[in-house]
This record gives C-alpha cells, structure tokens and sequence, in this order.
C-alpha cells in the first residue's frame, strides 16, 4: 500500500513539472506556422530553420532555435540555452520542386522578412536562378543581424514574375531581463 502510495505522489510530482515546463515561456521559444502555396506551380517552402551564430567562436548552434526547445533568454551575452553571447542567426529556407535549372527558375525569387516589432531586421530577396541543383530540394542561407531581446517574426515568400506562390511564417521568442 505504501509502495502505491509513492506512485502517485510521484505521478503528481511529475504531472506539475511538466506543467510547469510547458507554461514557461522561456521554454517555448518558437511557434509554428503553416505553409501556404499554389501547388504545383513553382518551388514550394517547405520548412524554415534558424541557427545562432556564436561571434566569439566563429560557429553556428546545431540546435534548430525555431523547433522551440531552446531558451533565448539573453542570448546576446551568451545567457540562456545560448553557448557563447550571439548577436545573429542563420535562417534556412527549404524548397520542393522537380529540380532547379535555369528553365525551372526563371524569374523566380525568395524573399525573407524578419520583423523585431515594427523595426525590419532584414527584408532581402534573392534569385533562384543562383541556386542550381538536379535535386529536388534545396535550402536558402539568410544572415540576420541585430537579434537581441525581441520577438521576431520570420516570413519566406517565394514569387515568380513578382506573384507570390505561397509563404511560411515562423516566430523566435527572444527575451530579455533578470
């Protein structure tokens, strides 16, 4: 009886740890969004991925920070889940498409927007026609500079002849403070 007891004193224990977790809002530092496109019709964005790059070092983090495992938490002087201080991220764009060759993307481009409330981090858009691959999927790198304490809003927008063809958004938590 005794030994039944433990148990569920133990189950309860672990229950409010895991609530506690998951109501953190450090914890959870990025949110998903779903990709929108018109299928068919060009490269589709098929997933985004975001990396702190560590100036001390010269090196990016292998953890996805968009997956929302990472606390980003003071980042910039290397607190939180960060290894060293970090003041910008790599962010990966992932297309789908039967293959990029010149015939395939011609006059198509990415654009990434990344918004820090209303101040515009980066706003860059990019050829595909420098991306040439036989494969089907690629990744575009993006440098964003000025990461610190802000939510940022993560947009890709894949366009040909200036009309876009679908979007994925993502948000990264960063945060601030004692």
């Amino acid at each position: 009886m005794k030994l039944l007891i433990n148990y569920f004193r133990w189950q309860r224990f672990a229950i409010a740890i895991l609530w506690l977790l998951l109501a953190s809002s450090s914890f959870h530092s990025a949110t998903a969004g779903q990709p929108t496109s018109v299928v068919g019709k060009g490269p589709q964005i098929v997933d985004l991925r975001a990396f702190l790059y560590y100036h001390e070092k010269g090196e990016f983090d292998r953890r996805d920070l968009l997956l929302g495992y990472m606390a980003l938490r003071n980042v910039f002087i290397g607190e939180g889940d960060a290894e060293a201080p970090s003041g910008a991220m790599l962010v990966l764009v992932a297309l789908q498409h039967s293959s990029f060759t010149v015939k395939n993307l011609t006059g198509t481009s990415l654009r990434l927007t990344v918004q820090a409330g209303k101040r515009t981090l980066l706003n860059q858009e990019v050829s595909l026609m420098s991306f040439f691959s036989e494969k089907s999927k690629i990744e575009v790198p993006f440098m964003v500079h000025g990461i610190a304490c802000e939510r940022l809003e993560i947009v890709a927008r894949v366009k040909v002849g200036g009309r876009e063809l679908g979007s994925l958004a993502r948000t990264a938590n960063f945060q601030c403070g004692e």
